[in-house]
């Protein structure tokens, strides 16, 4: 939940700072969700993704990243639609 709360403080501020992308853009790339992802993990580079797909989850599409670094795994979804943050987990 926490987390969760993170992300979503993160897609206000990315909004705020006209770095989101809208909805009148189009679907967000593969290279673009992957950079998201990496951003919100300082530090860790490309090959720190160890898991990276498109699934569809409360019927919107999503990018799922799975990043491993400094020992620690983050769980990443990102909206395809939009760029935004949906959901954001470490372990």
């Amino acid at each position: 939940q926490e987390m969760d709360d993170w992300a979503r403080a993160q897609n206000s501020a990315s909004a705020a700072q006209g770095t989101g992308t809208n909805a009148a853009s189009a679907a967000l790339s593969e290279a673009d969700a992957k950079a998201i992802a990496l951003s919100q993990v300082p530090g860790a580079a490309e090959e720190n993704i160890v898991k990276f797909g498109q699934d569809y989850d409360d019927g919107r599409s999503v990018y799922e990243i799975e990043i491993r670094y400094e020992y620690a795994e983050y769980e990443i979804e990102i909206d395809a639609a939009t760029g935004d943050i949906v959901k954001m987990e470490k372990d």
